[in-house]
C-alpha cells in the first residue's frame, strides 16, 4: 500500500458538465490516500469539457483524459473504461457528485483487514438542490464483513438500493463475475453490485464515502421510470433463475427488490396523476396489475384518474396540496427528515461550502 504507483483508478464518464465535473475530479483529488489515477471518459461533449480536464491534468498528472470522437451511449462508455483497467483497485464516480476526503483511506484499511473482500462499502448520501439530505444508501445497518449470499441481502434490505458511488472494488471481480450486462438496461450498476455480494464477502462501514446530488438532469431522473420499471423486472428475473445463487437466498432478494419495485411504481403513479401525465400513468398502473396480479391499488389509482381528467377544478385542488405539502416539508421536516438531518448535515453543508469554495477558486 506504500507504492508510488496508482493503485486506484476513478473511473469518471462524463457528457457535457464540465462545471460539475470539475468539482468531482477536485473531491477525488482531495483524497488522503493520494495513490490513484482519476480516468475522464468524455462522451464526445463537444464543449468546453476537455479543457477543464487538461487544465487539471497540467496541474495534476494523476488526471488522464480520453474523449470518444462520437457519443457512444452511457453504458458503452461504462464498459469501455472498465475494460482499460490496469490498477488493483476501482471505484465509478458520475460527474455530478463527490467524493468525502477520507474514502479511499477508509476503504483500502477495509480491504486490507479482510483480504477475501472484493468491496468495501460505505454509505452515500443524497443531497438534493436545496441542500437538504434526502436519503442515505448503504449496504446493511451493521458494519464489517459480509459473507455471501447475505452480502447481497444486506445491500436490500435497507429499503434503499446501494449506489456505487461509495464502493471501492477489487479489479478482479471483473474477472470472476463479468462485466457490466446490457440487458438490465438502466440498473446495470444495482445488477453488477448484487453479482458481486452474492458470491463474494464484502466489507462495509458506517462512516459516508460519498455524496450524491440528486437533481432533474442526473441519469437516474433522466430516465422515465416507468421504463426503467422494464429494467427492474428483468433484474428480478435474472437473480430469481440465477442458479450460483442457493435457492432461499435469490427468493429472498427477489421479494425485497418486488417490494421496493412495487412501492416506487405506487408513488410514480401517483405523482403521474397529480401532474396530468395520464399515458404515464396508465403506463404504470398496468404494470402494478400484471406483473403484480394487484386489482385493488390499480382500481383506486384508475378512478382517481379518471376523476382528476374529468374534473379539472379537483385536478387543480390535487396540485395545490402537493405544493403546499412540500412547502411545509422545506420548512418543517417530517421526523425521517429531522433525524437524517440531524445525523448527515453536516455532510450537506460539506458539499455547499466545498461547491462554494471551487467556484471561488475559478474566480
Amino acid at each position: 500500500m506504500t507504492s508510488t504507483k496508482p493503485l486506484i483508478t476513478t473511473i469518471i464518464p462524463t457528457y457535457r458538465r464540465p462545471q460539475l465535473l470539475q468539482r468531482a475530479i477536485r473531491s477525488v483529488l482531495a483524497q488522503t490516500y493520494p495513490h490513484f489515477q482519476v480516468c475522464v471518459y468524455d462522451n464526445a461533449s463537444g464543449d468546453e469539457t476537455a479543457a477543464v480536464v487538461r487544465t487539471l491534468a497540467g496541474a495534476d498528472h494523476r488526471v488522464k483524459y480520453y474523449c470518444h470522437t462520437e457519443n457512444i451511449g452511457a453504458f458503452k462508455n461504462f464498459v469501455f473504461a472498465l475494460e482499460r483497467l490496469d490498477t488493483r483497485f476501482f471505484s465509478i464516480l458520475s460527474d455530478d457528485d463527490i467524493l468525502l476526503p477520507s474514502m479511499y483511506k477508509l476503504a483500502l484499511a477495509n480491504l486490507e483487514e479482510f483480504p477475501e473482500a472484493m468491496i468495501s462499502v460505505a454509505p452515500t448520501i443524497g443531497v438534493d438542490n436545496g441542500g437538504r439530505v434526502c436519503f442515505v444508501a448503504s449496504s446493511g445497518r451493521n458494519a464489517g464483513l459480509h459473507t455471501p449470499p447475505e452480502g447481497m441481502l444486506s445491500m436490500l434490505e435497507v429499503g434503499q438500493a446501494p449506489i456505487w458511488t461509495g464502493m471501492l472494488f477489487r479489479r478482479e471481480v471483473l474477472e470472476k463475475v463479468g462485466s457490466l450486462d446490457a440487458k438490465v438496461g438502466n440498473v446495470f450498476d444495482l445488477d453488477f453490485e448484487l453479482r458481486v455480494a452474492a458470491r463474494f464477502p464484502t466489507v462495509t462501514s458506517l462512516e459516508p464515502g460519498a455524496i450524491l446530488l440528486t437533481h432533474t438532469a442526473s441519469q437516474s431522473s433522466a430516465v422515465k421510470f416507468e421504463e426503467r420499471s422494464g429494467d427492474w423486472l428483468e433484474l428480478i428475473r435474472k437473480i430469481s433463475s440465477d442458479e450460483a445463487i442457493p435457492l432461499q437466498a435469490r427468493t429472498q432478494a427477489a421479494h425485497m427488490l418486488n417490494d421496493q419495485l412495487r412501492t416506487l411504481l405506487s408513488i410514480s403513479a401517483r405523482a403521474f396523476i397529480v401532474d396530468g401525465e395520464w399515458q404515464r400513468t396508465e403506463k404504470t398502473i398496468d404494470i402494478l396489475r400484471t406483473h403484480f396480479h394487484l386489482s385493488f391499488q390499480p382500481f383506486l389509482l384508475s378512478t382517481a384518474a379518471r376523476m382528476c381528467r374529468s374534473n379539472p377544478s379537483l385536478h387543480m385542488f390535487l396540485r395545490g396540496v402537493r405544493s403546499l405539502k412540500r412547502w411545509v416539508a422545506s420548512i418543517l421536516p417530517d421526523r425521517k427528515g429531522k433525524q437524517l438531518e440531524k445525523t448527515y448535515g453536516g455532510y450537506a453543508r460539506y458539499l455547499r461550502l466545498y461547491s462554494v469554495a471551487i467556484e471561488a477558486s475559478e474566480g
